[in-house]
């Protein structure tokens, strides 16, 4: 029989282990994307044509 002093330090291993991945992955989605992030995005759903990525670039590069 596991003795009841490991289970338990088991259990607080997998909570902290648990707790570091939700951390984390809600550090990822909060992080707002960049306009050449979202500037791409759209090019490659098809929501803005080639010349006008590239202009849009161009626009946010002289800022």
């Amino acid at each position: 029989m596991i003795p009841l002093w490991v289970l338990i330090t088991a259990l607080g291993v997998l909570a902290i282990w648990g707790a570091t991945i939700i951390v984390r992955r809600s550090g990822q989605a909060s992080r707002p994307e960049r306009p050449l992030e979202i500037l791409k995005r759209r090019l490659a759903a098809g929501e803005i044509d080639g010349d006008e990525f590239e202009a849009l670039k161009r626009s946010l590069e002289s800022v």
